[in-house]
């Protein structure tokens, strides 16, 4: 009986603590888990096995490294960076190559993602791009996809999103997929109003670079007057009469390659597509596109035929390839087409007149948009256009622009709390146009309203307490 009661008592005290037991166990293995896990690992997609190195430009350069999470790593040079990661540059600058035949330079204050897909997503400051293959970026109110051989440079702040195309073509599309081709030499921006206009005609806000982005910081550092130079150099021998860059011999001129039916440079048509035809001579032409329209060969007669290209924009500017048998391009050029009568008028008059129109639309402010402008800058960049060869010189409250050059297009003016041109409260810049007769031919204001920093404000123990 004693015996009974002894083993059923073991029993039951082994039931008692058999729970409690398996649970002790099971939270001593979750503790374990935790803390033998690596947390070193870095937020890398596993996809993603292949980093590019980051290439500092100076021993100031202060760069960061922002993963999908938010968390920031601080990088060094050398350090790598991967899809699907932002690139954030405090000072300095940085250069990388992610791909065999691209590179990109960014500048400081710039933020560049990395996208899966091999694109790019630009947030803020100046990026340069040298690239055999086509790119593509998003910026902020505009996107931008550049062909083969190209060389940009993108910049980006909180007024626009502008585009310089120093070699090769690109296409900018703003947020509402209005888009237009910028060839070699021109330049656009746009502005944050204007990036999802869908009746906005960029065709128009196409312009020449201007003189102060040739002479800017940015252009130099990069070297871009070697590399104009040098795709002048490339442009000359590859759309020339003799060798081109595939070895093939033309035997006419690039301006003759082509000869088109009743259709010339700056055209007008009335219709929103148009038949182009035309013919040639060169045995080597084998394929030829025009606005990205493949047109139809007759090899026996040696014409061709594009049919329905598009021409439904004020200003059209198509493109036009002519391919070799190995698909590289013999020539190509682009040809400006208006619609609805928007081409300048066929009456040419017996001799040259030099006017211009003192409509205010001609001397336009285009950054800052707004007009007044509020801030709590300290720095305000304002940028002007005028009418081409029509002003000598250009006064802000009486001084002296040094850097406009005569009978410019573009001009700009640095509004600096520092350099005592921009105080708190109501700044007024009256801005003359002296033509070369040194006659004032317009004036106009622009105006800033410069307010004092928010500082948040905190209060303390004491005053709650009193």
């Amino acid at each position: 009986m004693n015996r009974y009661h002894r083993r059923n008592h073991v029993s039951r005290t082994i039931k008692d603590y058999f729970v409690p037991i398996v649970w002790l166990v099971l939270i001593i293995a979750v503790i374990y888990s935790f803390f033998s896990s690596d947390k070193t690992v870095a937020p890398k997609q596993q996809e993603n096995t292949i980093g590019y190195a980051l290439e500092y430009q100076d021993t100031n350069t202060e760069a960061f490294i922002e993963y999908s999470g938010g968390n920031k790593e601080a990088t060094s040079n050398g350090t790598q960076i991967f899809k699907w990661e932002k690139l954030i540059v405090k000072e300095g600058s940085v250069k990388l190559q992610p791909g065999e035949n691209t590179q990109i330079h960014l500048d400081k204050i710039g933020e560049l993602k990395l996208l899966e897909n091999g694109s790019f997503a630009l947030f803020s400051s100046n990026m340069w791009i040298s690239s055999q293959d086509p790119v593509q970026v998003d910026m902020r109110y505009a996107s931008v996809r550049s062909t083969g051989n190209s060389l940009l440079t993108l910049s980006q702040n909180e007024v626009g999103s502008t585009v310089y195309v120093l070699s090769g073509t690109a296409e900018v599309n703003n947020l509402a997929n209005q888009s237009t081709l910028l060839w070699k030499g021109q330049k656009i921006t746009i502005q944050r109003n204007e990036a999802s206009s869908q009746d906005i005609d960029l065709s128009l806000a196409k312009w020449d670079l201007d003189t102060y982005f040739l002479k800017s910081d940015w252009f130099l550092e990069n070297n871009g007057p070697v590399l104009l130079a040098q795709a002048e150099t490339l442009e000359s021998t590859t759309t020339g009469s003799g060798e081109t860059s595939t070895g093939t011999t033309s035997t006419l001129s690039s301006t003759k390659l082509l000869s088109f039916s009743g259709v010339e440079d700056e055209w007008s048509v009335t219709t929103n597509s148009t038949d182009i035809t035309g013919s040639y001579e060169d045995e080597n032409v084998t394929r030829i596109t025009i606005g990205w329209v493949e047109a139809t060969l007759d090899t026996e007669a040696k014409t061709f035929t594009a049919s329905g290209v598009t021409t439904d924009q004020k200003v059209n500017d198509l493109i036009i390839k002519t391919y070799a048998p190995n698909n590289s391009i013999l020539w190509k050029q682009v040809l400006t087409v208006y619609a609805n009568g928007a081409a300048p008028a066929a009456n040419q008059p017996l001799f040259k007149v030099e006017n211009f129109s003192l409509d205010a639309t001609e001397f336009q402010f285009i950054s800052p948009k707004q007009n007044p402008y509020t801030t709590e800058d300290g720095v305000v960049f304002i940028e002007w256009r005028v009418p081409a060869g029509s002003v000598e010189k250009i006064l802000v409250n009486g001084y002296q622009l040094q850097k406009f050059p005569q009978y410019g297009t573009y001009w700009g003016y640095f509004a600096n709390q520092e350099f005592g041109n921009l105080k708190p409260g109501l700044n007024i810049y009256k801005v003359e146009y002296i033509g070369k007769d040194g006659n004032a031919l317009h004036s106009n204001a622009f105006t800033i309203v410069k307010n004092a920093p928010t500082i948040e404000q905190t209060v303390s123990d004491e005053a709650d307490a009193s």
